[in-house]
């Protein structure tokens, strides 16, 4: 018996210190509701400027960073677009067809290798197709050199022959040239 009323004590002990918990919960339940509201309507107002000032602040940043952008943006074009120039003048002045070098100056100033690979390739094809239309040209307008097979006469004179013989029939003299030493 004596056990059964040792429980019975430790149970009414915890029963009593949950008791005192409800009581001071139910103590700081007292505040005014009107004060309540009053702070949670002041702290929303001032979290709702903080955060207007902080976009209107990020918004001005924002609106720099993207005019440096802009600038710089400006900047490269306009030297892509000299360096552009600049490079089709060079090939034009070296000979290159007008289309031609504006495809390959393109290439050369965005400096990406298959772009430039392409180009050159492209360039070299129509060179060696405005050559062969020349060639075949002059050879209609002139007419294709007639060599004697036997013993016939060339249909126009080579203009260097006078040298060629002057130097076999001397023989002993060799020209001058730094390939020849």
């Amino acid at each position: 018996m004596e056990e059964t009323q040792a429980q019975q004590t430790e149970q009414k002990e915890p029963n009593a210190a949950e008791g005192q918990t409800e009581k001071a919960a139910a103590q700081e339940e007292t505040i005014s509701k009107k004060l309540y509201d009053s702070k949670v309507s002041e702290m929303n107002k001032t979290i709702k400027e903080l955060k207007a000032q902080l976009s209107e602040n990020m918004s001005a940043d924002e609106k720099a960073a993207q005019a440096q952008n802009e600038m710089q943006q400006a900047l490269k074009e306009a030297r892509d677009e000299v360096a552009q120039l600049r490079t089709e003048n060079a090939l034009a002045a070296a000979g290159i067809s007008s289309a031609s070098s504006q495809k390959l100056s393109r290439a050369i100033v965005s400096a990406e290798c298959e772009s430039i690979v392409s180009a050159i390739k492209e360039t070299a094809a129509e060179l060696i197709k405005d050559t062969e239309a020349r060639v075949k040209r002059e050879l209609l307008e002139q007419g294709s050199p007639q060599i004697g097979i036997d013993g016939g006469v060339p249909a126009k004179p080579d203009r260097y022959m006078e040298t060629v013989k002057k130097a076999v029939s001397h023989g002993k003299e060799t020209p001058r040239t730094k390939w020849l030493e």
